[in-house]
């Protein structure tokens, strides 16, 4: 349970560096496509989230290990 919340909380700090710097790999960008359609993907303020796991999209894109929780990636 610890660790799950470690890896986590490691993921979210390392997804928002990336997406302040630029970072897109191709699988990303893939990633990215893919949920600049959806139909959960909102606008809050100046970003864009998806309203079913309240992610900051052009972060959690960039982290190889995290999923998609409608399953589209």
């Amino acid at each position: 349970m610890v660790r799950k919340l470690f890896t986590k909380i490691r993921n979210i700090i390392l997804g928002n560096f990336r997406n302040l710097t630029g970072y897109q790999s191709d699988e990303s960008k893939r990633r990215l496509d893919i949920c600049n359609s959806c139909e959960h993907n909102v606008k809050y303020m100046d970003t864009r989230i998806c309203d079913q796991c309240y992610c900051i999209i052009k972060s959690k894109v960039t982290i190889e290990s995290e999923k998609c929780l409608m399953n589209k990636w």
